[in-house]
């Protein structure tokens, strides 16, 4: 059964919900960051941050209840090659429940319609076997390998270059 997912710029009443997301040490060593314990106020200022900025978004994902179910970065985006950098984390209690594909898909849409992107790509850890099938499964190909990239308990890891064309040239 597809799962509806609509997506919003994130704002300031957001904060508690990505407050816990950010702080969630094993979610954050997903998405290669390096794991620490942020403030509300630090949560608040990024989402400023982003509101503020012309190259990068901070989206929230909700479900057909309108409940906050995870949210998704734009980054590098470059208007005059129509491309960007993207992350997606979707809140534990929410994964595995088939959202991700419509979750991604919602994306590709919102992405040609609003910056009239033509392509999306990612950074992803080979050790998350999982969002990798996710992200082909949905058509994204793996352009290279970044060897030794990303630090994270005691050890390098090398890490996906991904890449979709979701409109053509």
């Amino acid at each position: 059964m597809t799962k509806i997912v609509s997506l919003r710029q994130a704002v300031q009443s957001d904060s508690h919900f990505l407050f816990g997301m950010k702080n969630d040490f094993t979610l954050q060593e997903l998405l290669m960051c390096h794991p620490r314990n942020y403030s509300l106020e630090e949560i608040q200022d990024w989402i400023f941050r982003y509101t503020a900025s012309k190259d990068s978004f901070l989206l929230v994902a909700c479900n057909e209840c309108g409940d906050s179910i995870g949210y998704l970065s734009i980054q590098r985006f470059l208007s005059y090659n129509r491309t960007a950098y993207f992350g997606i984390a979707i809140h534990p209690s929410y994964q595995g429940c088939g959202y991700g594909i419509s979750l991604l898909n919602t994306l590709f849409e919102w992405s040609k319609k609003t910056l009239k992107i033509r392509k999306l790509l990612l950074e992803v850890s080979m050790a998350n076997q999982k969002a990798i099938n996710l992200y082909k499964k949905v058509g994204f190909s793996t352009v290279g390998t970044l060897k030794q990239n990303f630090f994270i308990r005691d050890s390098y890891q090398d890490v996906l270059l991904m890449e979709k064309e979701i409109e053509p040239t």
